[in-house]
């Protein structure tokens, strides 16, 4: 997780590596080559197991991912949201139906580059396409209306508190608690002390410092803002500098020198709340 820091998709790592296990375990150190057993894997859905085992092992399955649905959707004139159960499900079968048998990887790939690069979202290159002269679409003139928009989700407004403190020595401490949203913003990786706030951020995070940490009697600096930005949530993050005579050591934290951050595994909001403690008080940093 330390060398995945910063990437995203934390869970994608967690699940690689638990599947690289259970494939050790279980499969002789090979990535089985029949679909249950693939399916069974962390992580691996049914995209994914079919793109492998098609590409790997020349099993006939057809894949369905964003580009492929696209290509699809525009040769039979799918309107609406494909995502919708019904017409995924259509999608999936078409993409069954229409398999090359002989060549699924080949014929997999073909499709999934022709949605990357030819039939893309915005501005198919119809005049290129080597299936435009089988596209219901493309003979409709309704390129531009498939697939339909998808609804986005509402944006969520939020912020959330997080305490630097730091000991004579210059280490700060860090908590593996969940808290604060640990799972969508920290990644469940490690983090500053923090939890979500609504009107009085300095006084809801020392109370939160009181319970977490059993810390009393603390003066909270605030730092500069930061912006962050997950899925459909816009966070600010409210960083606050305290500087301690001694650090609690309890369970599940790590006492260390700020600067040595990086020598645990962290997400970007929290390199963002360690970048307020270095940045003048008349600053702010943004970031999505």
């Amino acid at each position: 997780m330390k060398l995945w820091s910063g990437l995203g998709y934390y869970s994608r790592a967690r699940n690689l590596h638990r599947a690289a296990k259970e494939i050790l375990l279980h499969h002789e150190g090979k990535f089985p080559d029949e679909l249950d057993a693939a399916l069974q894997l962390p992580g691996i859905g049914r995209y994914t197991a079919a793109a492998v085992l098609s590409i790997a092992y020349d099993v006939p399955l057809g894949v369905l991912d964003g580009n492929v649905a696209r290509v699809l959707a525009r040769l039979l004139a799918i309107r609406g949201d494909l995502r919708r159960p019904h017409r995924w499900r259509r999608l999936a079968k078409t993409a069954q139906d229409w398999l090359a048998c002989g060549s699924p990887g080949d014929w997999n790939q073909a499709l999934m580059e022709l949605g990357e690069t030819i039939c893309t979202p915005q501005n198919p290159r119809c005049e290129i396409c080597p299936v435009s002269k089988w596209c219901r679409a493309y003979k409709l003139g309704l390129t531009d209306k498939i697939p339909s928009p998808r609804v986005k989700r509402i944006a969520v407004n939020m912020k959330i508190a997080a305490a630097i403190l730091r000991d004579p020595r210059g280490r700060t401490i860090l908590v593996k608690d969940p808290g604060a949203h640990d799972h969508v913003l920290f990644s469940r990786m490690w983090q500053f002390p923090a939890v979500q706030v609504a009107r009085h951020p300095r006084a809801e995070l020392e109370k939160h410092l009181r319970a977490s940490l059993g810390v009393r009697g603390i003066v909270l600096e605030a730092l500069p803002t930061a912006r962050h930005g997950v899925t459909f949530r816009n966070i600010t993050l409210l960083p606050f500098l305290a500087r301690v005579e001694r650090l609690p050591k309890l369970a599940r934290t790590r006492i260390l020198a700020l600067e040595n951050l990086s020598h645990l595994p962290v997400s970007s909001a929290t390199r963002k709340i360690a970048a307020a403690a270095s940045k003048p008080r008349s600053e702010s940093i943004s970031g999505l």
